[in-house]
């Protein structure tokens, strides 16, 4: 019985973990924002998928970080020129730049 659902598992769902994974933890999460609802819980909200994204490695780290760009304004919990501001400064453009330039000469030469 056991072989039979962790070979099931192995075929079936692990595939699709991390699909599974995407839709479901921001649908669990979304109970504090509806139930509170104001933007110190929106906020919670967005910290919860991004690190439950990041732990989990749902979608790779580098797309997880952006995810504040994208949410703060739809919830109305900071301006997309504030968010923008805080993402594009010097050093962390730097930085990104290295990542990118890293990742892409990892895939070339692999």
């Amino acid at each position: 019985m056991l072989n039979t659902i962790s070979s099931l598992y192995k075929k079936k769902i692990r595939p699709y973990s991390k699909l599974i994974q995407a839709i479901c933890i921001p649908l669990l999460a979304l109970v504090i924002p509806i139930s509170i609802g104001n933007k110190q819980s929106f906020c919670g909200y967005v910290m919860i998928i991004m690190s439950s994204f990041w732990l989990l490695e749902t979608i790779p780290m580098a797309a997880t970080s952006l995810i504040p760009i994208l949410l703060f304004p739809i919830f109305g919990i900071m301006t997309s020129r504030d968010v923008a501001s805080v993402y594009i400064q010097d050093i962390l453009m730097s930085i990104f730049h290295s990542y990118c330039s890293n990742t892409v000469n990892k895939i070339k030469w692999t």
